[in-house]
């Protein structure tokens, strides 16, 4: 991601819940996956926004989306779909799903008779969006006029997708990426790195979070947690459920948005929390989201086959997916830390 700020710890936790929620998303827990999906995408956007800043050389700016973003796609989306190419070798799927790794596509279900389905980039459909949201901000957002405009743009064009363009049988980067603009820039201009806004908007944001960071307000922050969990609850409620990766975003554009706001600042104000609490794991799991973002799946199956077998109330089968989706993520850690001592590229090249 470019120009990365100094490693903040709050920003490690939140990464880590981030993460944690997608991972319970995933499990589609019973009544809970409105609530879930209302945020659990947009939390990364913002964060993302937050971390980046626009660089003054276009060749630095290259570099650092090629080898933190790029490089680390590739490899990962390659070894989760090799088992797809050799299947498929000889039906022409291993090039279609070639085909729709490089220009975003997730999954294409009905294909034909004799490809029922061709696999793309799958949950990295994420990095791909993220990917053409730095770009757009690296060349579009050179005053704050430019950047309005552009994220509006934006907007207009994920209404116009939905709308114009059927999409029941794929997923896409693209249109997913214009409906979360919105997320990645205001998270950038929420940075003390953004140049959009002024100096003494930056000064008075970073003196909130340092005040926030304070152990006598730690009982306001969890209030606040309560307070915007509870309307994020609500709105998703009455909106529904939301699938950014389709181009879904429930009953209302305007529901989602203020319930992914809520559940997002929900998430900042639980990670402000915790700040002053320093883990290891916590920063692995951090460096390692999108190694646990792309093999989740594979390791949950079977914990989920378990827990769906039992046919537990909402309340019960909320609890144990989520603890299964914690289990899941800290199963990750070993793995990380392989990569980050032998091979750093599969991590962006980051460390802790």
């Amino acid at each position: 991601m470019p120009s990365l700020m100094p490693r903040q710890n709050w920003i490690d936790w939140m990464k880590a819940f981030g993460m944690v929620i997608i991972v319970w998303g995933h499990c589609f827990p019973t009544g809970l996956t409105p609530f879930i999906y209302a945020f659990s995408v947009p939390v990364f956007f913002l964060v993302s926004g937050y971390l980046t800043r626009h660089e003054a050389s276009n060749g630095v700016f290259w570099s650092k989306v090629f080898w933190t973003l790029i490089v680390p796609y590739l490899i990962l989306v390659s070894l989760k779909v090799a088992g797809y190419w050799l299947k498929h070798l000889d039906d022409g799927g291993a090039l279609y799903s070639v085909a729709a790794i490089l220009t975003g596509v997730g999954v294409v279900k009905d294909f034909s008779a004799t490809l029922p389905s061709i696999s793309g980039c799958g949950n990295l459909w994420y990095v791909y969006a993220l990917v053409l949201m730095i770009i757009i901000f690296q060349y579009c957002s050179r005053s704050r006029y430019s950047i309005i405009v552009v994220t509006g743009i934006c907007i207009v064009l994920q209404l116009l997708f939905v709308k114009l363009v059927p999409h029941d049988n794929y997923s896409w980067a693209l249109p997913a990426a214009f409906g979360a603009m919105p997320f990645f820039v205001l998270g950038h201009c929420l940075s003390p790195k953004c140049a959009l806004t002024s100096e003494n908007f930056k000064l008075r944001m970073s003196s909130s979070l340092e005040a926030a960071k304070r152990s006598d307000k730690r009982y306001v922050l969890l209030f606040l947690v309560i307070v915007l969990f509870a309307i994020t609850a609500s709105v998703s409620h009455f909106n529904g459920e939301a699938w950014m990766y389709r181009g879904e975003y429930g009953n209302s554009l305007i529901l989602f948005y203020i319930a992914a706001l809520t559940g997002s600042a929900a998430v900042v104000c639980l990670s402000l929390m915790l700040d002053a609490i320093r883990s290891r794991l916590v920063s692995y799991i951090s460096i390692g989201t999108l190694v646990i973002l792309t093999f989740h799946r594979d390791v949950m199956h079977p914990l989920l086959k378990i827990i769906d077998k039992q046919q537990f109330d909402m309340a019960t089968n909320g609890m144990l997916t989520l603890l299964a989706s914690i289990g899941v993520t800290l199963v990750f850690v070993p793995v990380i830390l392989f990569l980050k001592r032998f091979l750093p590229i599969v991590l962006g090249k980051r460390s802790v």
